[in-house]
């Protein structure tokens, strides 16, 4: 299964590269959490909305084929 990933928001200055899109072949059916430690190598819970192939998902969800998923930042400022 391929699966994009794209990081929207602050969240990607934590990541150990700047790029804002991401693209990995998975062979299993694996949770998104999972998913994000693994590939990104960054806890799942900074991300304050999940969103594949344009629905809002849990971090629980499970994806079982090719699809797009948004990590959103929680919003910032004042």
């Amino acid at each position: 299964m391929r699966v994009k990933i794209t990081v929207h928001g602050h969240v990607k200055s934590l990541l150990s590269s700047d790029q804002s899109e991401y693209e990995f072949e998975i062979c299993q059916p694996t949770d998104v959490s999972e998913l994000i430690e693994k590939r990104l190598e960054i806890n799942p819970m900074v991300f304050a909305s999940i969103v594949i192939d344009g629905e809002a998902v849990r971090r629980d969800y499970v994806v079982d084929q090719d699809c797009e998923i948004l990590l959103i930042s929680p919003t910032a400022g004042g």
